[in-house]
């Protein structure tokens, strides 16, 4: 049966939160920005995308779009992907 999270077929993906439920809630406007852009080991993961992208990138779940949405947010940010 598809979509079953004790059977999971590959590729699919099943993630149950319930038991965080209690604890999730939304952030005011801007209350997270910042809070993960400078976290230490960040540009090396980055640069690493950035080389292994044309060749693994797909295969490790780091789709096209998922790529060009790191590159336009650097962009914005001012750095290069």
């Amino acid at each position: 049966m598809a979509n079953d999270p004790k059977r999971p077929r590959i590729g699919e993906l099943a993630v149950d939160t319930t038991e965080l439920a209690g604890q999730a809630g939304a952030s005011p406007e801007g209350a997270r920005r910042r809070l993960h852009g400078n976290q230490p080991g960040r540009e090396k993961a980055r640069k690493e995308i950035r080389d292994n992208q044309p060749l693994y990138g797909e295969l490790a779940g780091v789709t096209g779009r998922n790529f060009e949405d790191l590159r336009a947010t650097d962009e914005h940010r001012g750095k290069s992907m």
